[in-house]
């Protein structure tokens, strides 16, 4: 990005109460760590950082809710998508809720997902794209769409690792869309889709 990450957001966690963790030494445990990482892979959304008007955010496995920090920095209106029930996705939730981050606990793996149409201008799904499609790459196109259905302008995701990772980017750069069309394919892990 033309402008660095506000080093007003960055520091330990607000109410974290870390003896609850089942992972204390997790990477993403560390707060100011990860809102830089996230901040670098959201290089392809600065102009949206920029916004005055469409200000609603939603994260699909949002992990430790880094993204969702960041974009409430900026006024937006956020919601952070995720397991919350298991292992570090239990972590994740406390994390998220250390921060006082709007959280609706769902499994990301099973669609539809329980939010209205239309309902976020943007949509991002940041480095779990594999986590969530499994071993069953086939649902790659159903997943997009769910995704076109949720956001009402753009889709922003960042794949993660895995053993998939070549058909996932093979997937991802091939999804037609009646209405979404791929805008930026920054590098090969992030992929944004804007509509029209």
């Amino acid at each position: 990005m033309n402008f660095k990450i506000p080093k007003e957001i960055l520091g330990d966690w607000n109410d974290l109460d870390k003896s609850k963790l089942n992972f204390p030494k997790f990477k993403y445990v560390n707060r100011s760590s990860s809102l830089i990482k996230t901040w670098n892979y959201m290089s392809g959304l600065e102009d949206y950082l920029k916004l005055t008007k469409n200000k609603k955010v939603i994260d699909i496995g949002s992990g430790n809710g880094a993204a969702m920090e960041i974009f409430r920095h900026f006024k937006y209106d956020v919601l952070a998508v995720d397991r919350g029930d298991r292992e570090m996705n239990h972590d994740f939730k406390l994390m998220i809720e250390s921060q006082k981050i709007p959280f609706l606990q769902h499994d990301c793996c099973k669609i539809p997902y329980p939010i209205e149409s239309q309902s976020y201008d943007i949509l991002l799904a940041m480095g779990s794209i594999i986590n969530i499609l499994g071993k069953d790459m086939s649902r790659t196109k159903e997943l997009l769409n769910e995704f076109s259905r949720i956001s009402k302008h753009t889709i922003f995701l960042v794949v993660n690792n895995g053993p998939h990772l070549e058909q996932a980017r093979f997937d991802l750069m091939n999804w037609q869309h009646n209405n979404f069309k791929l805008t930026s394919h920054i590098n090969a892990f992030t992929f944004r889709y804007d509509k029209g």
